[in-house]
């Protein structure tokens, strides 16, 4: 799987369950909604196994221990520190970087390729997922995404390009799974609930996080 640089999000995401697509104009880009069992499923689920959700991850960890790098390699204190590197970057409500924030404000520029030669294939294709039970419908925005994603990150091995092929459900994004291989490590903590479910509906709490 490919990664560019090494914040790392999700590409043409697909659930289970039925998706019909909505209306689409040149003013707002096309939503594909699904209802289907298995595709989003919120809070109402049966817990995992005890010790089987991990705690809410720390913001930034030290080279040394990050589980990722050498703690012995000699080599390690010529790399720049995370805490470092982002220290100019916004924040969301767990202190992590709030990545779409870097992009909007031109902080970074990510690369379509190692030289820097080719453009970004960006798709402004927003998925509604619906079956999340009392929780809010989840809205997934490729175009999020794929401004520094290539397709090949998720597909097909996080995610099958295929509808009703991912049986996606809260415990097995906390358990690392779909959304979860980025979220919470590298991409926002999957404990900001809004910022994945974002469509009050009938059924649903409204808006609280404003």
């Amino acid at each position: 799987m490919t990664l560019m640089v090494w914040f790392v999000s999700l590409s043409f995401f697909t659930m289970a369950g039925g998706f019909a697509e909505e209306g689409r104009d040149a003013a707002a880009p096309s939503v594909v909604t699904g209802s289907g069992p298995g595709e989003a499923t919120g809070g109402a689920q049966a817990a995992p196994a005890a010790g089987a959700i991990p705690a809410a991850p720390t913001v930034v960890s030290r080279l040394t221990e990050d589980g990722i790098h050498d703690p012995d390699n000699p080599s390690l204190s010529l790399l720049q520190e995370p805490a470092q590197a982002l220290s100019g970057f916004p924040r969301d409500m767990k202190g992590g970087v709030d990545w779409i924030a870097v992009l909007d404000q031109g902080l970074i520029d990510p690369r379509a390729d190692l030289k820097g030669e080719g453009s970004m294939d960006v798709l402004d294709l927003d998925i509604l997922m619906k079956n999340t039970r009392s929780m809010p419908f989840v809205r997934f925005p490729h175009k999020s995404h794929t401004r520094w994603l290539d397709c090949e990150n998720c597909h097909p091995d996080i995610f099958i390009p295929k509808l009703a092929a991912n049986k996606v459900n809260m415990n097995e994004i906390f358990r690392g799974r779909f959304c979860g291989n980025c979220h919470g490590r590298v991409a926002f903590s999957v404990y900001v609930c809004q910022r994945c479910h974002s469509v009050p509906h009938a059924g649903s709490p409204g808006v609280w996080w404003k």
